[in-house]
């Protein structure tokens, strides 16, 4: 079964060291399906317009999707430039790479888009009272775990455990209005006497 690894390395080299790690360990070597910098999609207002920029998730973590974790970590370990492999811990029998929580993974996964590996902007929606009660996109399973809202900058912050910690994590957000301006078609969304 594919888990997903991390790798800390110095911030703002993560790219440098996709390159380095696809250049010494071709992804057709079949030790690791992918490797990648989790990205954010950054929205700033500039005279009323929302422009969006890309921007890295994790700064100073790269990850990597394999199915043969035993393999790939003796190859990686000729890397130059590797600073640490996240959850590397020793055991009996020497050195273990260890994976993402179940968990952890598992928001990866509903958060960032599998052909980009980028987190985009989520379509919010707010109920009668002004709270977002629903999200389409990447925020739709964490709409609980919202702890703070910039509607100016269309940001969202949530409270997740990620890597061993609590970690706050920010969402960009559209919502009716921008999805006007911009032409994206609107969702359906569940009616609050749905039970929301």
């Amino acid at each position: 079964m594919e888990k997903w690894y991390v790798i800390q390395t110095r911030v703002r080299e993560e790219e440098k060291l996709v390159s380095l790690i696809e250049k010494m360990i071709p992804p057709e070597c079949g030790l690791y399906r992918k490797c990648f910098v989790p990205k954010n999609e950054n929205v700033w207002k500039l005279k009323g317009m929302n422009l969006t920029e890309i921007e890295v998730l994790f700064s100073g973590y790269v990850f990597v999707i394999t199915e043969c974790p035993e393999k790939l970590f003796v190859e990686l370990k000729s890397v130059p430039k590797l600073s640490k492999l996240l959850g590397e811990t020793t055991d009996d029998e020497g050195r273990e790479f260890v994976p993402l929580s179940d968990k952890e993974q598992e928001f990866m996964e509903n958060i960032l888009n599998p052909a980009d590996y980028v987190v985009h902007r989520s379509l919010i929606h707010r109920n009668k009272q002004g709270r977002i009660d629903q999200a389409k996109g990447p925020l739709e399973h964490y709409v609980d775990n919202i702890v703070k809202v910039d509607n100016s900058h269309r940001r969202i912050l949530i409270d997740i455990e990620m890597f061993g910690r609590m970690r706050r994590i920010k969402f960009c957000f559209m919502n009716e209005e921008d999805c006007r301006i911009e032409g994206v078609p609107l969702p359906e969304w569940q009616r609050e006497s749905d039970g929301l």
